[in-house]
């Protein structure tokens, strides 16, 4: 792409250095070789048509412009499931001694017995 921009600019500057003095002799030829002033707004003319081809030029020869596309869409897989291991250090089972239960507090007689009489 690179050489063809190259051929096409260095192709319109060989063409421009080739027709200018064909067209100043043509314009001598005729009879308009006298003087009218400074050509001021003739080299403004010519340069602002100049820039205007080259923007064309430069616009048409351009590469396209450079779409990013999004990323794709990432799903992310559910976690994995929970499981709850044994400690890795487990600790020696505890054994209580027995418990002591103390006797009823004695208030009175047990059922069943009515004194020294049988």
């Amino acid at each position: 792409m690179l050489r063809l921009r190259t051929a096409i600019v260095a192709g319109m500057l060989a063409l421009g250095a080739v027709t200018a003095p064909a067209a100043h002799a043509d314009w001598r030829y005729r009879g308009h070789g006298h003087y009218h002033g400074d050509g001021g707004a003739a080299v403004l003319g010519g340069a602002l048509l100049g820039l205007g081809v080259g923007a064309a030029l430069g616009a048409a020869l351009a590469p396209p412009a450079v779409v990013y596309a999004p990323p794709p869409v990432v799903y992310y897989p559910p976690p994995p499931p929970r499981v709850y291991y044994a400690p890795a250090y487990v600790p020696p089972p505890v054994y209580y001694a027995p418990r002591y239960v103390a006797p009823p507090p004695v208030y009175g007689p047990p059922p069943g017995y009515y004194g020294w009489v049988k």
